[in-house]
């Protein structure tokens, strides 16, 4: 594809959340921008067989279990254009255990070390880190998690620390929160005032299950929300997963560097220069022509 046509590009950004492209179709669970279509991606994608040049999806395959982020990957292949490029980008399993394995090593080595008592601390304080950011989404029970707070009251080095890994997530966690109308499918929320009729589903679970039903119910309807990972890859999974969906010429792409021609002037993987989400493994392949 050449720059020339690049006008008539069919473009599709898949779970897009806040951060999307006015060029690009772009689709998500809920939207909160008028330019985004409110869609389940469990249900497929809602576009007609070799429609788009490049179909895009940014930390959306962790959130599906290898079988549903499967079907989305066979999705992404019917909607391509023969030639048709797919990236992808999700949290590095490779690169966060690689840097919890370092920060292992650092906390361990600590006091055996002549280090300043904040010197111990900051070790210390990384190693937790890096314990959260491999397990936390993997097993939380509310919105947030841990690693939230942890955000929330990092300070110093430990909070440049995080925004080194995680691209300004400090910044975003510490900021006011911004007021937003959401449209489409809801998310599942826990902490709303419930309402007549699930008191009275509270009552009866409790009748008939017992006390814990309730939570049981609350962990659930969590697990269910999307906002957990449902599965972690690496570059060896995602060429076996691609490959497995008949995608060929798989390559580990930086943040900038693409199939597609022009698609840094997107910004999709960039924020003023640097990268969004530092944690991440890109990757693209090609629908066969």
């Amino acid at each position: 594809m050449s720059d020339a046509n690049a006008e008539n590009r069919q473009l599709l950004n898949v779970g897009c959340g806040r951060h999307f492209h006015p060029a690009w179709r772009n689709i998500d669970v809920v939207s909160y921008d008028p330019q985004v279509e409110a869609h389940d991606l469990r249900l497929g994608l809602p576009a007609k067989s070799n429609q788009y040049h490049m179909v895009y999806h940014s930390h959306v395959l962790e959130h599906l279990t290898p079988a549903d982020g499967q079907r989305l990957i066979e999705e992404c292949f019917r909607v391509l254009q023969p030639g048709g490029v797919l990236r992808i980008v999700v949290p590095d399993l490779e690169q966060i255990t690689c840097g919890y394995l370092s920060a292992l090593e650092q906390a361990w080595t600590s006091t055996a070390e002549p280090l300043s008592d904040a010197e111990r601390e900051l070790r210390l304080a990384k190693y937790e880190w890096m314990k959260l950011e491999l397990l936390d989404q993997l097993v939380r029970q509310t919105s947030g998690g841990l690693m939230g707070p942890t955000m929330q009251s990092a300070k110093g080095e430990l909070a440049a620390f995080i925004d080194q890994r995680l691209g300004r997530e400090v910044s975003y966690a510490q900021a006011p929160p911004v007021a937003a109308t959401p449209t489409g499918p809801p998310p599942t929320a826990t902490n709303q005032r419930p309402t007549a009729r699930e008191r009275w589903a509270k009552k009866l679970l409790k009748w008939v299950w017992g006390p814990d039903a309730w939570k049981w119910l609350q962990v659930g309807q969590f697990l269910d929300s999307g906002e957990v990972h449902r599965w972690m890859y690496d570059r060896h999974s995602l060429r076996e997963l691609t490959k497995r969906c008949h995608l060929i010429d798989f390559c580990v792409r930086t943040a900038t560097d693409s199939y597609l021609p022009g698609f840094r002037d997107y910004h999709l993987d960039e924020v003023g220069g640097a990268v969004r989400k530092p944690d991440s493994i890109f990757v693209e392949c090609r629908k066969p022509q």
